[in-house]
């Protein structure tokens, strides 16, 4: 999520290395942290009420979790070789909302429970709760489970656990009655010695209270209420494993492939009074890759070994090969173990050099998914490792091989999947992202103990995971606010700490603005970037490039928040979800209130058209930007109301395939060199200049481009490059697609199609849309002197323009081309005469804006970011003569970008009641659904007006397509079809196409 620093005291407090982090900061980010706030208080009312109702509760629970609970790095599902008692299933349940429970016994079994949910679950998703705007029921209100179990008996000198695999947000566990202790520790699967708690051969009762939001707490996705679900809950597994006095409770298994072989760290849950015997295998199914033991005497808890393998492979994310560690104790002498264990683990090795990533030795393009941790149907995350799967091994085809959460680490659950399905994982600490996101900025005592020992817990329990190659410590840390503590604890301390424990992982400070090792502050410890600066919303067609130091590679961070208009069609899929999608009666109602209803199924195609074509222009631009070695798109996901995702709320494809996703995400892609410029010259040839950005396993040698130049669904022009070497992880420079555009009446669209190809075989291909043009006549050159304004020019043109746009008309006009309107030009129509207003800041003009000093998304081609407040969702155009002799098709497509960037378009609103309909409609933001338009026609008594708000004289003089357009324009306006039937009062029109009054100063003259 996104904030801004204080650009202004982050220059004070860096005013060399980070000046010009700073400037593009001040440039780029204004304030969106307020944007933020003002669109939660907004949409998230209720949800915010219910924050605070919980967070103002005063818990009875202690403030710090118990000694008695360790990180718990076994998987509940791979590995299991010690016995267990299962404990998932009904549980009885109990809201307890004056924190009654122990006084009135319910951990020794009293009273009544009245409901009974299942665990592991949460009761929001089980019929539990209230709704609020977006969920069926929520409540965070402490409740009681128990459930009776039989307890098999126990033999002399055994050791009975408690395993949990999560409880969220706090826990206090009971055992027959008795108190085992305290838990805060909602991401971290644990486990606690119940040995003395429990009755062998007997039912017993285990109570867990789920107690309210601690002071001092962890605060990623699961405590952000007012944009994520509302629940609580034991989400995870529960169960009791019987071990011998002496078990395995840690063990971190550390690959290393040129030597094939595994270094292995293990500890130990109590000394054992004799000497002990450790043997570790690497298994391959029932097949040993290697073999070893070492010895630990008596009184040692912890051991290292180091376990040989013959032939192996490596985990990767298109062969995700995993192995099981096996762990086995005995006592010297015997041959019976005391105690057996597995983890699950991949040979895979990655680093970082000055500008690459580094996996197994070679250099990997990170292609991650960004993810926002919502589960339409469980609220909390499934556990179910089928749930995740395919949707993971989904991603792989889409070409994704990384994912990361908003300040929120996935499951074991996930992870586990993620293991399987080739998807790499960054574990980002829930360290601040909602209620407590400005505490990470003064971090005091309480908290650095706290978080410390949650990145212990979080690290160990997912360390041996082979997906999981990096640790974030927080994201979108604001350099600018931080104390001096702050960027010690997280910049160095905790970043530190998790390169200690998980070596063979990258670890990285913070995700979102820093793009230099070095600062005012001190040096950060990091192994790469992850930054949105200079490009955190990017324009369609723009190459600014991103700069850092060059001492570690970079990420587009968040990249790039391409929303779309949502479908009303889908709202039935959330019929039996936990999710209450209100954001589709929005819609609608806004659509219907603004006479918008049947253009709904037009708007949702269009608006899915500029989210592709703008993704698509940003990923390509990340494979040939330099410093720039993956992103974390954002979002994978639509996440609700924000529409955002390539895939829906339900992991299906919204607009676009796997295969037509690759052209921009594959292995291997081939790009355009430059980007630009989509507007060429007919009657001449063309170059076109394209690159290889290749991340395959191998080099390519002897690859062949192929392309073709297609008009009208017919090749006219087609060639080959030949191509020597196409080394991996690097940008091939291939040469120029030489096209020969041949002439036309009026402007055309033409795709050019390539395919890289290796010994007859497809690499893969891509494709983009160009626009050849003739040069228009000197009439339209003409507009864009401003020497000429005051002036007629051509066939009876009178420019009047800045800075003569109160001169009297001429008698010989025949078409005033004006920028602003008074009574003159009124009178001048109304009395028979033809218009071509270009208006500029006129009342008509939208003014609606994000949040006051944000740049205005109207004024964007780009798809609308966040889908969170008004701007461009994209467009529609009427089939028109006025546009005869400009090639479209439906929509504003590139052709039109340089037209409407910079400027906002007409609320035509006051003209529906006279008839008027837009040739160019721009879509605005489904909750709004202004009538927008950058081109519209009436009549003014006898006279006519073509009247647009697109950015034509700017760019007239640079671009082509910008000068076409206007010559079509001027045509249709010269012309006998400039005939709008719509009238429009004189008054009226001289009203709303006025100057718009400038706002008070409060100064006196």
């Amino acid at each position: 999520m996104k904030q801004s620093p204080e650009s202004a005291k982050l220059l004070r407090d860096d005013p060399g290395d980070l000046m010009a982090c700073a400037e593009r900061a001040n440039r780029m980010r204004a304030d969106r942290f307020w944007i933020w706030l003002v669109v939660i208080v907004l949409n998230y009312g209720a949800a915010i009420g219910a924050e605070s109702q919980a967070t103002n509760a005063i818990p009875s629970e202690p403030t710090q979790t118990s000694e008695c609970f360790i990180p718990d790095v076994f998987s509940f599902r791979f590995g299991c070789f010690r016995p267990q008692v299962e404990l998932n299933g009904e549980w009885d349940f109990k809201i307890d909302k004056e924190d009654l429970g122990v006084s009135r016994g319910w951990p020794e079994g009293r009273e009544v429970f009245d409901r009974t949910i299942k665990i592991p679950g949460v009761p929001q998703a089980q019929g539990i709760g209230t709704p609020n705007s977006r969920q069926k029921n929520q409540f965070l209100d402490p409740f009681w489970v128990r459930r009776k179990f039989q307890m098999p008996d126990v033999a002399a000198g055994k050791r009975v656990w408690l395993r949990l695999g999560g409880v969220f947000p706090a826990a206090a566990v009971y055992l027959n009655g008795q108190s085992i202790g305290y838990t805060k520790s909602s991401r971290t699967q644990q486990r606690v010695d119940v040995t003395r708690f429990v009755k062998p051969g007997v039912e017993n009762l285990v109570a867990i209270k789920v107690c309210d939001l601690p002071k001092v707490r962890l605060d990623g996705m699961y405590e952000w209420q007012e944009l994520s679900m509302i629940w609580s809950g034991v989400y995870r597994s529960v169960c009791l494993e019987i071990t011998d006095e002496v078990s395995l409770i840690d063990e971190y298994i550390q690959p290393r492939l040129v030597q094939s072989k595994a270094e292995v760290s293990f500890e130990l849950s109590h000394p054992s009074p004799s000497p002990l015997r450790v043997v570790l295998k690497v298994m391959d199914g029932k097949r040993s890759l290697g073999s070893t033991e070492v010895a630990v005497p008596a009184g040692q808890i912890a051991g290292r070994a180091e376990v040989k393998l013959g032939k192996f492979t490596t985990w990767y994310p298109t062969h995700p090969k995993l192995y099981m560690m096996e762990t086995l104790i005995y006592r010297a002498g015997e041959k019976q173990p005391i105690d057996k264990s597995g983890l699950r683990f991949g040979m895979r090795e990655i680093s970082t050099t000055t500008n690459k990533f580094i996996l197994n030795g070679k250099p990997i393009y990170v292609r991650c998914m960004g993810d926002m941790a919502l589960y339409l149907d469980t609220i909390a995350p499934p556990v179910d490792i089928n749930w995740y799967l395919p949707k993971l091994k989904r991603a792989r085809d889409f070409g994704i091989n990384m994912g990361k959460v908003c300040v929120e680490t996935w499951s074991q659950d996930f992870v586990e999947a993620a293991d399987e399905a080739g998807i790499m994982v960054i574990q980002e600490m829930p360290f601040g992202v909602g209620p407590l996101r400005a505490n990470r900025y003064t971090i005091d005592e309480k908290f650095r103990k706290f978080f410390s020992a949650e990145l212990d817990g979080l690290v160990k329990q997912s360390r041996n995971q082979a997906s999981v190659v990096s640790y974030s410590m927080s994201s979108e840390l604001e350099f600018g606010q931080q104390t001096q503590d702050s960027f010690n604890f997280f910049s160095r301390e905790l970043t530190s700490q998790a390169k200690k424990l998980a070596p063979h992982a990258l670890a990285i400070d913070c995700t979102g603005y820093l793009d230099a090792v070095t600062t005012a502050k001190g040096d950060r410890i990091t192994d790469f970037y992850a930054s949105i600066i200079p490009t955190w919303c990017k324009e369609v067609l723009d190459e600014t490039v991103v700069n850092n130091d060059g001492q570690h590679p970079a990420m587009l961070h968040e990249w790039n928040w391409w929303s779309c208009y949502p479908d009303p069609d889908d709202q039935p899929k959330y019929k039996n979800t936990q999710m209450l999608p209100t954001w589709f009666d929005t819609l609608r109602d806004s659509a219907r209130k603004n006479g918008q209803e049947e253009l709904i199924p037009t708007y949702r195609k269009n608006s899915l058209w500029v989210q592709a074509q703008s993704r698509k222009d940003g990923l390509e631009y990340a494979r040939r930007c330099p410093h720039v070695e993956g992103f974390i798109l954002w979002a994978w996901l639509d996440f609700h109301q924000y529409a955002e995702g390539v895939l829906d709320d339900f992991w299906e494809p919204k607009d676009v395939s796997a295969g037509e996703f690759l052209k921009s995400v594959g292995d291997t892609v081939v790009v355009l060199a430059k980007e630009g410029n989509r507007a060429v010259k007919m009657n001449q040839i063309e170059r076109i200049p394209l690159a290889v950005s290749h991340y395959g396993e191998a080099d390519l040698t002897g690859a062949v481009l192929k392309w073709q130049a297609v008009r009208d669904q017919k090749v006219f022009e087609r060639g080959q490059l030949r191509l020597k070497a196409v080394k991996y992880g690097e940008l091939t420079q291939a040469g120029d697609a030489a096209v020969n555009l041949p002439k036309a009446n009026h402007g055309y669209k033409f795709d050019l199609l390539v395919t890289l190809e290796k010994n007859g075989k497809s690499v893969n291909s891509n494709n983009w849309s160009f626009w050849a043009f003739a040069e228009p006549g000197p009439e339209v050159t003409a507009l864009g002197y401003a020497t000429n304004a005051g002036h007629i020019i051509g066939d009876g043109i009178f420019l009047r323009l800045q800075p003569t746009n109160s001169a009297t008309i001429p008698a010989a006009t025949k078409l005033v081309v004006a920028d602003g309107v008074d009574q003159a030009l009124a009178n001048y129509i109304q009395a028979g005469g033809k218009c071509l207003l270009l208006t500029r800041g006129a009342l008509i003009e939208q003014d609606k804006i994000y949040y006051p000093g944000m740049v205005n998304f109207y004024t964007l081609y780009r798809a609308l970011p966040w889908n969170a407040g008004p701007g461009n969702a994209g467009s529609v155009i009427t089939p028109h003569p006025a546009l005869a002799g400009f090639p479209y098709e439906g929509l504003c497509d590139l052709q039109f970008v340089w037209a409407i960037r910079g400027v906002v378009p007409m609320n035509f609103e006051p003209l529906r009641q006279y008839g008027v309909t837009p040739i160019i409609r721009m879509i605005d933001f489904y909750k709004n659904n202004a009538n927008n338009a950058h081109l519209l026609e009436f009549g003014v008594g006898q006279g006519h007006v073509l009247v647009s708000s697109l950015n034509l004289q700017t760019n007239l003089n640079q671009k082509l397509d910008v000068r076409n357009l206007t010559g079509s324009l001027l045509s249709y306006a010269q012309s006998a079809k400039f005939a709008p039937l719509a009238r429009v009062p004189a008054a009226e029109f001289l009203r709303l196409f006025s100057a718009r009054p400038l706002p008070e100063t409060g100064m006196k003259k």
